[in-house]
């Protein structure tokens, strides 16, 4: 039978700025894996045994007596058999009420966590968790660092999560609702990795995450599908892996309307889904210091309250669902039909930003508001560590309400430092404190670096670009201060510099990002157009 295509809008209205439930199976999917079987990883029997009836609750039952395990140490044989606590949160998973508890202390910044079910061809759900505390379905510890629902997901569930520190605890959740297709509880072994145990990954490290949030897709009212999928980034679901139950994660940045305060998130994905690309979808919201706002599921993306002119990241989290094709998922953001008018605070910033200036050893700080409302002055703080701040400088506000007033300071700080951290702290004519946020700023090897010349810039500038940025596949991304992609070019120079037009743009500000393999991450860079 020929296959149809569906396009499915996810419509995230922000209303409240209240902390939500985490987000529950929101639609049902085809639970007849035809490949389960093909998901249980050949795990050596005599490390471990498999447990077949509830006798009593499991001894780590609960998140207190979480069992430990050592990484590397092998595979352990584990059961649901188990309660709820009162206020538990599940997750992912909505049905559960069985539910244990594991823990492992990092050893690396990567670590692969695989459960794999050993009870027949049922499934469970489980999550890992940063938190010190029972997850209570609150916006913070509540939000699982990754999710896998019992809803349709594999009969193997493989994380593979990365970005974690050294020493810290980490604890993974199982849970399983009674009387299901295996009985009173499921059964299954679980092993914590620094490599791949082999198998399918379900859970990738996410694509960009609130310290790297990537630009963007910012439309001034609802777009068309066809003004998304024309102007939009698309991200390659399964180009890059995802498949059916497979669990993505992306953070996007965009800036706030300068009028309304209310925003709509949205998402097109393609796939062959005869109804509903995901089985549960958990949104974040934070400011560009990524300080958590709020956060909810796809029942509740509702707030209003943004600010003018902010910055935002939006950090948002799903499964696919259990169908056979999914191919690319477009992001981004809208101002709803029916807006809000914001509300005007003393002050709005359309950017504080820092950048090395790696020949000098110095770092530039700039920032420029977009009104100054009894505003009295600025204070700059540096730390190395990002917890303890020095102060730099106090600069006077020109204080005009209906202009925009650009600000910059030069610190002669970092010979042989690799990251610094940098505080502004703006302070009112009554003493009150209005905006306090906290960049960092990390020197690169000069090898790997692509700078950019003139800045400002009139009709072109000049991406020149170190010796291992030359003759490899680059993508030169252009967006404007309001987030929206305006230029986007892919080449390889085999020269040590390329020179791009922007004769066409309006003068303003825009935030240009270089993806090159010289470089670890993508390159940022401001640029101003005259």
């Amino acid at each position: 039978m020929k296959k149809s295509i569906f396009l499915l809008i996810f419509f995230f209205i922000i209303t409240s700025l209240q902390a939500q439930e985490v987000c529950d199976n929101v639609r049902p999917v085809n639970t007849n894996d035809p490949n389960a079987s093909d998901l249980i990883p050949n795990l050596d029997p005599e490390k471990s045994q498999k447990i077949m009836a509830c006798s009593g609750n499991a001894a780590n039952d609960n998140f207190a007596n979480a069992q430990s395990l050592t990484v590397n140490g092998g595979v352990v044989a584990g059961t649901t058999c188990g309660t709820l606590q009162s206020g538990e949160s599940i997750g992912c998973n909505s049905s559960a009420n069985l539910s244990v508890w594991y823990k492992f202390t990092a050893t690396s910044t990567t670590h692969f966590v695989q459960i794999a079910h050993t009870g027949g061809s049922c499934f469970f759900g489980s999550a890992v968790y940063s938190t010190s505390s029972l997850p209570t379905g609150t916006c913070g510890a509540g939000y699982p660092i990754s999710c896998q629902s019992s809803s349709g997901g594999p009969l193997t569930h493989l994380y593979q999560l990365t970005g974690l520190t050294v020493g810290v605890t980490y604890y993974i959740q199982v849970v399983y609702p009674s009387g299901g297709a295996c009985g009173a509880n499921a059964t299954f072994n679980i092993q914590v990795t620094t490599a791949s145990p082999g198998g399918t990954v379900t859970n990738k490290p996410p694509v960009s995450t609130c310290q790297g949030a990537q630009a963007s897709c910012y439309f001034p009212s609802p777009p068309t599908v066809s003004q998304v999928t024309t102007n939009c980034t698309s991200y390659p679901l399964s180009a890059w892996g995802y498949s059916a139950n497979s669990v993505m994660s992306i953070t996007q940045q965009f800036t706030n309307s300068l009028t309304v305060s209310n925003i709509s998130f949205q998402a097109i994905i393609t796939s062959n889904c005869a109804s509903g690309n995901v089985v549960w979808l958990n949104w974040q919201l934070f400011d560009c210091s990524c300080n958590r706002i709020a956060c909810g599921n796809i029942s509740s993306l509702t707030v209003a309250g943004l600010a003018c002119g902010a910055c935002y990241r939006l950090m948002y989290q799903f499964e696919l669902a259990n169908c056979s094709s999914f191919t690319t998922i477009y992001p981004y953001q809208n101002i709803p039909a029916t807006p809000i008018p914001c509300t005007i605070l003393p002050l709005h910033l359309l950017y504080f930003t820092a950048y090395p200036n790696q020949d000098e050893n110095n770092v530039t700080i700039e920032w420029e508001s977009l009104m100054e409302k009894n505003v009295r002055d600025y204070k700059l703080y540096r730390s190395d560590d990002g917890i303890n701040f020095n102060q730099l400088a106090t600069i006077k506000a020109i204080g005009k309400e209906n202009e925009q007033q650009k600000y910059n300071y030069k610190d002669e700080c970092c010979k042989g430092q690799n990251t610094r951290y940098y505080k502004l702290v703006s302070t009112d004519i009554d003493g009150t404190e209005s905006f306090n946020k906290i960049i960092a700023v990390t020197f690169k090897d000069n090898k790997e670096l692509v700078k950019f010349a003139p800045n400002p810039a009139e009709d072109n500038f000049v991406v020149v670009f170190g010796d291992e940025a030359k003759n490899q596949n680059t993508l030169l991304q252009i967006y404007n201060a309001m987030g929206t992609l305006v230029k986007e070019e892919n080449f390889v120079s085999d020269q040590l510099y390329k020179q791009v037009e922007i004769s066409d743009l309006p003068t303003g500000i825009y935030f240009i990002n270089v993806a090159t393999p010289a470089s670890s991450e993508v390159i940022k860079y401001k640029l101003v157009k005259q």
